[in-house]
């Protein structure tokens, strides 16, 4: 399977960045983000519980590629959620719809499990290392 991302803009592409805000990605990052194809792995509608779910690395590149951290990312077709998770994987803000009242609740649940486990604490956090002392 296999998706068109299209990108337009009026005059020549930049993106503005007012507040000066830190780039998240670097170079290398960048250039690999840039390649006109992009491979990973499927997900899967049982899974996720959606007909049509696609991947969350797919929305992430964008997401990453296109905006700052603290930024607001929007989807006017929120689905299963795939793209609010990756806004907030990525340390952006979302705004969603769905007209669908079942896959705006199977969103708003896969967003808050995601939540859940992204803030919640890790055993590294916890571990005190050589450097730390």
């Amino acid at each position: 399977m296999h998706e068109y991302i299209l990108i337009f803009s009026k005059n020549t592409f930049g993106r503005k960045n007012p507040l000066k805000r830190e780039n998240t990605i670097s170079r290398d990052e960048f250039l690999e983000l840039t390649k006109s194809i992009w491979t990973f792995p499927s997900e899967s509608a049982r899974k996720i519980g959606h007909p049509a779910p696609f991947p969350v690395e797919l929305p992430y590149r964008t997401i990453q590629l296109y905006t700052f951290e603290g930024e607001v990312v929007l989807d006017p077709f929120m689905g299963s959620g795939q793209t609010a998770i990756a806004a907030i994987k990525s340390n952006r803000s979302y705004v969603g719809y769905e007209i669908d009242c079942e896959y705006a609740k199977l969103a708003d649940k896969r967003v808050k499990e995601f939540r859940l486990e992204f803030n919640s604490p890790k055993l590294s956090d916890f571990i005190e290392t050589q450097e730390s002392r």
